[in-house]
């Protein structure tokens, strides 16, 4: 799926979600799945009602949700660099959404979180990442069965 395709589906959901056509919402999470046996889904979010509520969609529907984190220092420069920004603003006012919304958040990411970004500015290889992700699943269905 190209990237343009993938995007105006994630802001299809999103207008889906905000109008309260969560059956829309639903629909468009099982197409967005069809035909892969394993899927990654990424976006920014603004964690407000309606962010939340399309987390807890795509929870309810059995993806899986994940959260990566690092030193807010370090993000802040790191995307102020990566995006050749002026200053951080954009980046402060979403750190103070996220806040704002920490009880949330963890609700819904207690068990999944991975820090993939250190003090140093390094990064954790998308290897290791994946190798965390697929031990989790593995010990998760285990205890399952």
């Amino acid at each position: 799926m190209e990237a343009t395709a993938q995007h105006d589906q994630t802001r299809q959901l999103w207008t889906y979600f905000a109008s309260g056509q969560r059956a829309k919402v639903e629909e468009a999470l099982q197409k967005l799945r069809a035909g892969f046996e394993r899927l990654v889904v990424t976006w920014g979010f603004v964690p407000n009602e309606t962010g939340l509520g399309i987390l807890s969609t795509f929870r309810d529907q059995g993806y899986e949700l994940w959260w990566f984190t690092g030193p807010i220092d370090k993000a802040r420069e790191e995307w102020v660099r990566r995006d050749n920004r002026p200053d951080s603003q954009l980046f402060d006012g979403q750190m103070a959404n996220i806040g704002r919304a920490k009880h949330a958040l963890n609700s819904l990411y207690a068990e999944t979180t991975i820090q993939t970004l250190e003090a140093d500015g390094s990064r954790m290889p998308s290897e290791a990442i994946e190798a965390r992700i697929i031990s989790y699943q593995t010990q998760r269905h285990g205890q399952e069965s």
